[in-house]
């Protein structure tokens, strides 16, 4: 197995405070050229570590440090072997237990041998008076993934430092990451991070604070998929905040991010009618049907044609939910006016519902509008699905039910 190594600090650029992005230097840790070793270890010259087995790593450096080796030379040598970080990447020591010795933590990283994608394993040598100590190594994971530590920073204000870990797994197109923030708890170290992060497409991470507590919280945004089966992806943000009763990073619900695509105006507004919001649903499909700022995607003008008559029939099956004849009656007159054969069956879908309603009230204009959708599919259904990263229509939702 091939290796490399990282010592307490990350992989991209650095962010202006007081957020710092996923991947920006560590800048409380102490800088990689700093090296003093505090540990007050038996002075000594040994050979430094192969680091050829990785069965072996854990004792290799253990007895490197022990017998009095620099940590200076140790990442020289391992900075001269790396596959897949750059230089700047390694470099720094840090005391995670407050004892006042300087403690170390490593990344070790290869290629899993089944998978041959990269992987890696975290070491946490706590300093003990005058030796080493193995205090942490991190268990084997289910997916091969290349580790990092992203901040080394006293994140939840309680006096010792936390390590914030992020650990990447790619695919065939698509990017993700399994945070973890490690920390020092009763002689041993714990994730205090509840819930996943590993569905969230290519994310960024950011910390945000301190706040007035001196606290720090994660947010973690998913970009999006890199397969165009995927569809257009909308930003979602998750963002744990520390919990003193619970004593863990907790996240609240996903943020989602303004909309750039039409199809997710159309979706915000189908959100809106469902829970019974009638005005703001309203002012969206007014949005999807004029403004012309909003992406399209892959279906152009055709596409906005679509999404503009689907919303137009929205906007009449608001109106008729409220008992607005009229208004409702506008609605499809204006969809009958700027009909085109792209929305054709749009319109007649409008017309079967309105009819139905006339004659029956909204149960049965919902019993036609799903029938006539059903029997339309191509042209009324499938325009709307715009990939598996989004919501998917059927013939029930063409009577606003909930998404």
């Amino acid at each position: 197995m091939l290796f490399t190594a990282l010592l307490v600090g990350c992989s991209r650029s650095p962010s202006a405070e007081p957020g710092l992005q996923s991947g920006s230097n560590s800048r409380d840790l102490t800088d990689r050229k700093h090296t003093v070793q505090t540990c007050l270890v038996t002075t000594g010259s040994p050979p430094l570590p192969d680091l050829v087995d990785p069965l072996t790593w854990a004792s290799d450096l253990e007895h490197y440090l022990n017998q009095g080796g620099l940590l200076t030379s140790l990442l020289e040598s391992i900075e001269d072997r790396q596959v897949e970080l750059e230089p700047e990447q390694t470099g720094a020591v840090l005391d995670l237990d407050a004892d006042g010795s300087e403690d170390l933590a490593l990344i070790l990283t290869g290629r899993d041998q089944v998978s041959g994608l990269s992987s890696g394993t975290l070491f946490l040598f706590l300093c003990h008076r005058d030796r080493y100590e193995l205090a942490y190594i991190s268990p084997p994971a289910e997916i091969p993934g290349l580790p990092s530590i992203e901040a080394g920073r006293d994140l939840n204000a309680d006096g010792l430092p936390d390590l914030l870990i992020s650990t990447e797994n790619c695919g065939a197109h698509t990017c993700f990451e399994n945070l973890q923030v490690l920390s020092y708890l009763q002689g041993r170290f714990e994730n205090v991070l509840q819930g996943r992060s590993d569905d969230l497409p290519n994310p960024s991470l950011e910390l945000r604070g301190p706040d007035s507590q001196g606290r720090w919280s994660l947010a973690m945004t998913g970009t999006g998929i890199s397969s165009a089966g995927a569809g257009p992806y909308r930003e979602r943000t998750r963002t744990w905040n520390w919990d003193p009763t619970t004593g863990a990073y907790v996240s609240g619900p996903d943020a989602l991010g303004a909309p750039r695509y039409r199809i997710h105006l159309l979706q915000d507004a189908d959100t809106a009618a469902a829970a019974g919001d009638s005005a703001t649903a309203l002012e969206l499909y007014q949005q999807v049907i004029e403004d012309s700022r909003f992406d399209d995607w892959i279906y152009g003008e055709t596409g906005r044609r679509t999404l503009a008559a689907f919303a137009t029939y929205r906007q009449m099956w608001v109106h008729l939910s409220q008992g607005d004849t009229g208004s409702a009656r506008r609605s499809l007159e204006f969809m009958q006016a700027s009909a085109t054969n792209d929305t054709a069956d749009m319109l007649e879908l409008a017309e079967v519902a309105f009819e139905a309603y006339e004659n029956g009230g909204m149960e049965a204009a919902c019993t036609a509008a799903q029938a006539y959708g059903a029997a339309h599919t191509p042209t009324i259904l499938e325009p709307l699905n715009y990939g598996y990263a989004n919501r998917a229509y059927s013939a029930p939702d063409l009577c606003l039910s909930p998404p």
